[in-house]
């Protein structure tokens, strides 16, 4: 312990960002394990229950968003989707990402696809146009990774944490082009 402290205090000598870095990162550890294991994971999904409301949806509107769907496919439409992503979209895209932001399921990190743009960028257009023309979304882009973040009060309450999902990159930068 005591030989710990001492690396700490000399890493805030010689590598002040590493400490400040390592601090967070333990604060933060500290505060996720604030005896949240002791919440049990039937109490988590209640709570998000709860929070993401009812799991049933009204027979009738479902009819109605069905029978909306069929008759759009009937219409004829020009949509901003029927054209190709350009390079300058994706470009645009990438430079929209955090910096210093936790991987998704897919290990795939917003400084990997900053700085592997320049040799990568007709790979992703590539990517997201056959996402667009197959009209298949991938998996590994709609799943995320759950992390609950304590805020304040008594850590045996679920309503006394943050639910964050960290979700993949490359579908982040994929959602962003299509959103603008």
């Amino acid at each position: 312990s005591s030989n710990c402290l001492d690396n700490l205090e000399n890493l805030e000598q010689s590598n002040p960002k590493e400490y400040w870095d390592l601090f967070k990162q333990l604060k933060s550890d500290a505060a996720n394990n604030n005896n949240q294991g002791d919440i049990t994971e039937d109490k988590w999904v209640e709570h998000y229950s709860k929070l993401l409301g009812p799991k049933s949806i009204d027979k009738t509107k479902l009819m109605d968003i069905e029978n909306k769907i069929e008759q759009l496919k009937e219409e004829p439409y020009f949509s901003e989707l029927d054209f190709n992503i350009s390079g300058e979209e994706v470009l645009k895209s990438v430079q929209m990402l955090k910096k210093n932001k936790a991987v998704g399921i897919d290990y795939i990190s917003g400084e990997m696809i900053r700085s592997s743009t320049d040799v990568m960028l007709q790979v992703y257009q590539k990517l997201f146009n056959s996402v667009l023309n197959v009209a298949h979304y991938p998996l590994v882009w709609k799943e995320g990774i759950m992390v609950n973040l304590f805020k304040a009060g008594d850590p045996y309450e679920t309503d006394n944490y943050r639910g964050l999902t960290i979700n993949s990159c490359l579908g982040k930068v994929f959602n962003t082009i299509i959103n603008n």
